[in-house]
């Protein structure tokens, strides 16, 4: 059948064409066990047999590996390299400084522009767009579907340098996991050949404390004196004669009792409680004459009197002229009743037009809070090549 044959040699082209498509980036060698900040490319997701779930944005792109050498699940860390579509970092986030401080730039990319970062590759090799480093998410994929970066020459090997990658983890907050040995791990170095990543941490374990044998000393009989050198000890202060201590609470011993400390305010009191009335002989002793209490009570009276006086005054006053009054509250009352309804339909008036100032003006901060939200609000995805 015609139709059958013809869909037999679309399937066989198909097939063809992604054996071509494998074969342009071939996978590594497991000569690369060094993998510290070296680039290498995510294909693109249909030709992958094997592969972690990421998003869709993250395929067919350059990746820089953080791990120095694959998990023993095989997968390594990598983040994700960008190029925007050849447009500048300002260009793309013109105001927002948080998003550009989280992609580094490459070189031959120009310096970060807020943080003048740029990581280096070891010479001679150099990227072939302007790119950058996203350093907000970390993905972990399997390393053998990983190809190079370089379809022309898979064996060229593009890696950042030593500074450069610690720099990048730094950076991306990543931890580099310590191998077996304690005193090396497995670092990208600025070295052409790829045998020799071991780089030195200088990391020296404390000794252990020797134990100290543990004597068990009887205590003296008697407690030691508290003494300083050959200075003799002070003898206790003699008691105050203000305040004589009780026999029962005078000190025996180191144990002995000690009586409470009264406040600041109550131990005042107490002292003026304990001095002599008056240091003057023309001012009377406790129990004379008191003039001050005298007076307080005389001018207690006068304005008694006074009050007393002025209210008597106020109501013989309304008494004598009740008429005037009386005229005087006829006519408010009169007046009252021919302007209330001005009045009543004054106040409605105001404060209606208060609820409409009030209601625009709610209007007004509701549009501009919906047009800051619409303009600032929510994030930005990253963009890729």
């Amino acid at each position: 059948m015609p139709g059958a044959a013809a869909r037999r040699r679309g399937s066989r082209r198909h097939e063809n064409r992604r054996q071509t498509q494998k074969s342009r980036r071939p996978a590594p060698t497991t000569s690369q066990t060094h993998l510290a900040g070296v680039i290498m490319w995510l294909p693109r997701r249909d030709v992958l047999r094997s592969h972690s779930e990421l998003p869709s944005g993250c395929y067919e792109h350059p990746v820089v590996i953080l791990s120095p050498q694959p998990l023993s699940t095989g997968k390594v860390v990598i983040l994700i390299l960008t190029s925007f579509g050849e447009t500048d970092i300002l260009a793309k986030f013109p105001n927002k400084p948080r998003l550009r401080r989280a992609y580094l730039p490459i070189h031959p990319t120009s310096p970060h522009p807020d943080t003048a970062l740029q990581l280096h590759l070891k010479k001679p090799a150099v990227l072939r767009r302007k790119t950058y480093a996203n350093t907000r998410e970390q993905h972990t994929v399997p390393f053998d579907i990983l190809r190079s970066y370089d379809r022309q020459d898979p064996k060229a090997r593009y890696a950042l340098t030593s500074d450069s990658y610690k720099q990048l983890i730094h950076h991306a907050d990543f931890a580099v996991p310590v191998c077996s040995l304690p005193s090396c791990i497995p670092c990208c170095d600025d070295d052409d050949d790829g045998d020799d990543g071991i780089v030195s941490t200088n990391i020296s374990l404390p000794d252990a404390p020797e134990a100290r044998p543990v004597s068990y000393l009887t205590p003296p009989a008697t407690p030691p004196r508290l003494t300083h050198g050959t200075i003799p000890p002070v003898p206790p202060a003699p008691p105050r004669p203000s305040s004589p201590v009780p026999e029962s609470h005078q000190a025996t011993g180191m144990f002995s009792y000690i009586p409470p400390r009264l406040a600041p305010r109550a131990a005042h009191r107490q002292l003026v409680d304990t001095l002599p009335y008056s240091h003057s002989p023309d001012r009377p002793k406790r129990g004379g004459i008191d003039i001050g209490y005298i007076a307080k009570w005389v001018l207690a009276l006068i304005f008694g009197a006074a009050v007393l006086g002025g209210g008597f005054f106020g109501l013989w006053s309304a008494w004598t002229h009740r008429a005037e009054l009386g005229r005087g509250l006829l006519g408010c009352v009169s007046w009252i009743g021919l302007h209330a309804f001005r009045l009543v339909k004054g106040a409605v008036v105001g404060i209606a037009r208060c609820v409409v100032w009030l209601v625009k003006q709610v209007a007004a901060l509701a549009a501009k809070a919906w047009g800051w939200l619409r303009g600032g609000g929510g994030g930005v995805r990253g963009v890729y090549l």
